[in-house]
């Protein structure tokens, strides 16, 4: 989802001021891998105007509470805006036409919604050497009646990943362990592409995931914060 900084109603009139706060990525600053000091801000993707009527799906994403070869127990969560108090009737469908409804008083302004799914003998996610790397795409509408108000869209795969920590005669464990089945974590810790994220390309990233796949890595640890 796009980032949203809505003043419309309070900023710059009268004695309202708004006051923008850019967060940047903490690399930026220098870090110990060799990262130099580059403190840059600025617009660098697009800029667009984004107009919508009476409900607007502003976040949606998928909690998954319990994952099993057996069954999937999920909840879609949604935040929507509204211009009025109205019924309305969300549905949430997955790649397999699974579907689940939810009957739903919308109030003016801003609704959080959680929806609970369930899905029977799903197809999950796995490491490379351990099976597919199964995705789901989960669709949301808004209904009133026979009229999509609004509808939005995300993919994502089916797993779960534990730390477990239990003590034993050395000490403590750190194994990993993907859909109850125990993993030998081989991986990198993948740091900023560039100084400057401008020069990044989804091609430089597909490049780099490869070249891990091709060295038998099933794991990148992020370090740098959130260059990603």
């Amino acid at each position: 989802m796009p980032a949203v900084n809505d003043h419309s109603e309070d900023g710059e009139v009268g004695e309202n001021k708004l006051s923008v706060f850019a967060r940047k990525a903490p690399y930026h600053y220098g870090w110990d891998w060799g990262g130099p000091r580059f403190v840059t801000s600025g617009i660098w993707k697009d800029v667009y105007l984004q107009g919508w009527s009476v409900v607007n799906i502003t976040d949606f994403h998928i909690q998954q509470s319990s994952i099993s070869t057996e069954v999937a127990q999920l909840t879609a969560v949604l935040e929507i805006k509204s211009t009025v108090s109205k019924e309305i009737t969300i549905e949430i469908k997955d790649t397999d036409s699974e579907r689940a409804y939810e009957t739903y008083k919308l109030e003016k302004g801003t609704n959080s919604i959680s929806v609970p799914i369930t899905i029977a003998h799903p197809k999950l996610w796995w490491t490379r050497e351990l099976g597919e790397q199964n995705l789901y795409t989960f669709y949301a509408n808004i209904l009133d009646e026979d009229d999509i108000l609004a509808e939005v869209s995300v993919q994502t795969g089916l797993r779960q990943i534990q730390l477990i920590r239990n003590k034993d005669k050395y000490g403590t464990t750190f194994q990993f362990e993907l859909n109850g089945i125990p993993i030998f974590a081989k991986g990198a810790n993948h740091i900023p592409n560039d100084s400057f994220q401008t020069d990044v390309t989804e091609e430089r990233y597909r490049h780099e995931i490869a070249t891990a796949a091709a060295s038998n890595m099933n794991m990148l640890r992020v370090w740098g914060w959130r260059h990603l």
